[in-house]
C-alpha cells in the first residue's frame, strides 16, 4: 500500500455525538487501543464514555480501500486487494480475511470494537480502531487531536498473517490456551495441517483421496467457520441434544454447534453426509 495520510473533516463534537448513540444501541466492550473521551455534566463525571466513529467509505478510499454498499446485509465489503472485511450495520461482529495477493490465505475469528457500525446522513460509520486492524493494528496510525483525527499509513504496509502453523497437537494447544480434542471421521482420512488463527482458534484440516474437511474450535460462541458462501439448503439437526446449524446443498458443506464452553465447525467444499456429521459432533462431547 501506497503512502497516504488522511485527517477526517468531521468535527470531533459531531463524531462524539454519533459515537455516543451508537454505544447506548449497540452496549460494545470498548477495545484496548480505543481512543476514548469523558463525559462530564456541570464538571461531574457521569462515568460514560463517548466514542469515536468514522465515515467508512471517505475515510476507506482515502486509505487505498475499495468499499462496496451491500444492500442485502445491509452493510459492506472493503478491501484493498489483500485484506478484505465484510460489515453488517447494526452487528458489533468483526473479522478479515487475507486473499491470495498477500501470500497468506486464511480468516480471523469473530471481535468487537467499540461500536457496531452505523448508519448516519445516509452513510456508514464505524469505529476509527478499525483501520488501525485493517492496517496492521499499529495504533500509532490514527491520531487524535484538538484539531481533527489523522490517518497516516506507513510504506509497505504488511498486514500480519492470522494463521501460524504447527507441528503437533500439543504446540496447536498451546498456541490457543485450551486443550484440542479431534473429530472423529471416516476411515480414509488424515491430518494434513495443523493452526492457529489469531491465538484464539484451532484449525485443523484432514484429506483423503477424494475430499477435504475443515474442522474448527475455538472458545466462546458464533460462526468461526470462515465459510461465508450462500448455500440453497440450511437446516438444522441434533446430536444427542446437541443443535447444529447445517449448510449445503446435496451434502452438508458447512455444520456449526456449540456448548457451554466451546463453539465448533465442521466445513467441506465437496461436502459430507450427516452420518459423518453425527460421528463427528458424538466424538467430540
Amino acid at each position: 500500500m501506497k503512502k497516504s495520510s488522511f485527517i477526517s473533516s468531521v468535527s470531533l463534537s459531531l463524531i462524539i455525538a454519533l459515537s455516543s448513540t451508537a454505544a447506548i444501541a449497540a452496549e460494545p466492550a470498548p477495545a484496548d487501543n480505543t481512543p476514548q473521551y469523558n463525559i462530564s455534566v456541570n464538571g461531574t463525571d457521569t462515568g460514560a464514555d463517548a466514542l469515536i466513529l468514522v465515515p467508512l467509505r471517505s475515510v476507506g478510499e482515502a486509505l487505498g480501500f475499495t468499499v462496496e454498499w451491500l444492500p442485502e446485509l445491509p452493510g459492506a465489503n472493503i478491501s484493498d486487494g489483500s485484506i478484505e472485511a465484510e460489515l453488517i450495520i447494526g452487528n458489533n461482529v468483526y473479522s478479515y480475511h487475507t486473499t491470495e495477493e498477500s501470500g497468506a490465505i486464511g480468516a480471523t475469528g469473530p471481535f468487537s470494537l467499540s461500536s457496531a457500525p452505523v448508519m448516519a446522513n445516509d452513510s456508514i460509520y464505524v469505529p476509527a480502531e478499525l483501520f488501525t486492524v485493517l492496517t496492521g493494528n499499529d495504533p500509532s496510525v490514527m491520531t487524535v487531536t484538538d484539531d481533527g483525527i489523522s490517518f497516516n499509513t506507513k510504506e509497505e504496509v504488511q498486514i500480519p498473517s492470522p494463521l501460524t502453523e504447527h507441528d503437533t497437537i500439543e504446540s496447536l494447544e498451546k498456541a490457543v490456551s485450551f486443550e484440542i480434542k479431534t473429530p472423529s471421521l471416516p476411515e480414509g482420512y488424515e491430518i494434513t495441517l495443523m493452526q492457529s488463527i489469531s491465538g484464539k482458534t484451532a484449525e485443523i484440516n484432514y484429506s483423503d483421496t477424494a475430499s477435504d474437511i475443515c474442522f474448527r474450535m475455538a472458545l466462546g460462541t458464533g460462526d468461526i467457520s470462515g465459510d461465508y458462501n450462500a448455500y440453497p439448503n440450511e437446516y438444522t439437526v441434533s446430536v444427542d441434544g446437541v443443535e447444529i446449524k447445517c449448510s449445503g446443498s446435496e451434502l452438508i458443506n458447512k455444520a456449526v454447534w456449540e456448548n457451554d464452553i466451546f463453539t465448533y465447525s465442521l466445513c467441506s467444499d465437496a461436502g459430507f453426509s450427516e452420518e459423518t456429521l453425527s460421528a463427528a459432533v458424538a466424538s467430540l462431547m
